[in-house]
């Protein structure tokens, strides 16, 4: 009976080693499972919140855009009708022998003024944006 139980005691003692062994192995892998979930998480809210910023400045670049298109075409329609009311007075100038510039003060800078265009230029990143949402 003696061999029996000095038997089984040895046989005992590493399983309960095994078994501590595993215990704590799972404890381990269980604390670095919920630490990885945790930064998925926080990964996955971090997404989303960069995700609505992105979203709400697309939507306000648009809006932008919209609004450059807007002022531009009535700039260029207040331009135009300035170098026709500047064409008309150089003409009635001509006809009564001034120079235009002595019937219109700053005639240079609105020459200039009717000559303004503004190309449509973003810088490279600006561009990226508008192209890859269709502005």
């Amino acid at each position: 009976m003696n061999t029996l139980k000095s038997v089984l005691g040895r046989l005992s003692q590493p399983k309960k080693e095994v078994k501590l062994s595993a215990i704590v192995d799972y404890e381990n892998y269980r604390d670095e499972a919920l630490s990885r979930a945790r930064d998925v998480e926080l990964l996955l809210q971090n997404m989303n919140d960069l995700g609505q910023i992105a979203y709400e400045a697309i939507g306000d670049l648009q809006q932008q855009y919209e609004a450059l298109e807007e002022a531009d075409a009535v700039f260029t329609e207040v331009r135009n009708k300035l170098a026709d009311a500047m064409g008309e007075i150089e003409t009635k100038a001509g006809e009564l022998g001034f120079a235009p510039s002595d019937l219109m003060p700053d005639y240079q800078e609105s020459v200039d003024l009717s000559l303004l265009t503004f190309p449509f230029e973003f810088d490279a990143r600006t561009q990226i944006v508008m192209d890859n949402n269709n502005i």
